[in-house]
């Protein structure tokens, strides 16, 4: 594969696109926090990536017993 070489017009251009492309991400993630529906169709999905991912449901870490002092009993 031949190498392109990058002179200051290519580098503004792509710079540029980079910009766009970001600011319609933005755009598009604005649109999605406000459409309820959707927001709550994507938190669902994350939370089945996640289980798939973690290989089962996430559970809460077991609580931990009180610690018991022991006294030494006298005879």
């Amino acid at each position: 594969m031949a190498k392109v070489k990058v002179d200051a017009q290519m580098a503004k251009q792509e710079r540029q696109w980079q910009v766009e492309d970001a600011m319609r991400t933005l755009q598009r993630a604005e649109q999605i926090r406000n459409d309820k529906a959707l927001m709550n169709d994507v938190k669902r999905s994350m939370v089945n990536l996640q289980k798939m991912v973690m290989g089962g449901p996430i559970k809460a870490a077991p609580a931990k017993k009180p610690t018991v002092q022991r006294t030494i009993k006298r005879k």
